[in-house]
């Protein structure tokens, strides 16, 4: 007897400033077919308070997911122009927030089933090593989920990663030597909103006693310093999510008090500081590591700390950029997730024989 039962998976990748996710089906032909890519600011907000963050034109968007959290409708992934009313979660606990769960609930809404075989997510470097917060994610991710008065979709099986595995999924996955990634010591860097990650990967095997989260040295801090640094020097005030917002749509200046202010070079200055004082600290994490083949540096602003590690991280071999850094780990997310539906499927197949 033949199986024809199609499987279906999803990744997914919950940061404090995007939301990213995929999902897609393995056919009985062990062909995937990829249903959806989504990448939107990590924003969730009540339905009653939306009308204060949003102004119809403004940025020409609306929010792309409309979830129910308990009953109660939410509008997640919009740009928000009140912080007050949508803020961003800088706490160890964001897990536990249903705000997180809102953009959970916005990859479940976006399915085109109601079974979700699959889900590979992934965990800060400091935080899957506590079996607290393992085991807290794998309850609330699994098991069935009421998403809205006549939808409940049933999340099947969860696999939960350190955040970095998924840049090193990827990473292996576009090598055409394999031998030389299982014999070789590599670091990533990943760099997030708040802080910076690093894992330490040797012989093929994450060590999460040479891993970790270094706090306050994230995009933010930089923003929020070159804010400090423009406003002594020009003597003018822009807020932190202005700069951000002119980054993300690829602009140098920024208009403030009628003329267009350069920023690039403060930006410079601010993530030079920030990054040395993240890297010296790593540097001294991994005193007892003599050499390192491979850094691998992935995050949306992974480039803001390039330079700063070619010079203090002297005992590696060679620096490289992920060709998408800031997919990089929800790329691996998804290939290890395709891998496990793979997996799943040569099961079922060899129990229909």
């Amino acid at each position: 007897m033949k199986n024809t039962k199609s499987s279906h998976f999803a990744a997914i990748d919950i940061g404090y400033s995007n939301l990213k996710f995929n999902h897609g089906t393995l056919k009985p032909n062990g062909h995937v077919d990829v249903k959806s890519s989504v990448v939107v600011p990590a924003t969730a907000i009540k339905e009653e308070h939306y009308a204060y963050v949003s102004i119809p034109g403004l940025y020409n968007e609306t929010a792309p997911f409309r979830v129910f959290v308990d009953g109660m409708s939410w509008f997640v992934g919009h740009r928000t122009i009140r912080l007050d009313y949508s803020p961003r979660h800088t706490h160890q606990d964001y897990i536990e927030t249903a705000t997180y769960r809102a953009m959970f609930y916005a990859l479940l809404t976006d399915l085109e089933t109601d079974t979700l075989d699959i889900l590979v997510t992934g965990l800060p470097a400091n935080q899957i090593t506590d079996p607290k917060r393992v085991e807290f994610l794998e309850r609330a991710f699994t098991g069935k989920h009421r998403i809205s008065d006549s939808r409940e979709v049933e999340v099947k099986k969860i696999v939960i990663v350190a955040q970095p595995s998924g840049a090193y999924f990827n990473f292996c996955a576009n090598q055409k030597k394999q031998p030389l990634i299982e014999n070789r010591k590599l670091l990533i860097l990943d760099s997030g909103y708040y802080s910076l990650n690093f894992m330490l990967v040797e012989n093929g095997k994450p060590e999460l006693n040479y891993s970790g989260t270094i706090p306050k040295s994230g995009f933010l801090d930089i923003l929020e310093e070159a804010v400090r640094n423009i406003t002594q020097d020009l003597n003018i005030t822009v807020e932190p999510a202005s700069l951000e917002d002119a980054i993300q749509r690829g602009k140098s200046t920024i208009f403030i008090k009628g003329k267009n202010t350069e920023f690039q070079k403060y930006i410079a200055m601010a993530s030079a500081r920030i990054a040395n004082d993240a890297l010296v600290s790593i540097k001294t994490k991994l005193r007892h590591i003599d050499k390192i083949s491979l850094t691998l540096l992935v995050g949306g602003a992974c480039h803001l700390y390039e330079k700063q590690a070619e010079v203090l991280l002297n005992n590696c071999k060679e620096f490289k950029v992920s060709s998408r850094p800031l997919l990089a780990n929800l790329d691996g997310y998804w290939l290890h997730a395709i891998s496990l539906a793979q997996g799943s499927q040569k099961k079922t197949e060899a129990e229909y024989q």
